[in-house]
């Protein structure tokens, strides 16, 4: 799942928080998925306020705190991705609506 191997990264980086990430191609290569994909594990991450989504500016980390994401983590983990899928499009629905 994406959203495990964007953690992983940000562990292997070291990133802190109010630090951006990578542009989104660059990520996307680096990781080997496309962009939409990546996309939906950044999102993921946005929704347990791990990272900060900025339109025109970029992704941020906010929340590196461990029992926060394990708590949160472990729900995503439980969870596949359809399901995450199925969360996201309830999500937008609700926030249009």
């Amino acid at each position: 799942m994406i959203a495990r191997r964007l953690m992983t990264l940000l562990k292997e980086k070291q990133l802190k928080p109010g630090d951006k990430l990578p542009p989104e191609r660059e990520l996307a290569a680096m990781m080997q998925v496309s962009r939409p994909s990546l996309r939906e594990g950044l999102r993921a991450l946005s929704m347990m306020n791990v990272l900060e989504i900025r339109q025109g500016d970029g992704t941020y980390v906010t929340s590196l705190d461990p029992e926060l994401l394990v708590e949160q983590l472990s729900l995503v983990l439980a969870l596949d991705d359809s399901t995450l899928l199925q969360l996201f499009e309830a999500r937008k629905i609700l926030e249009v609506g």
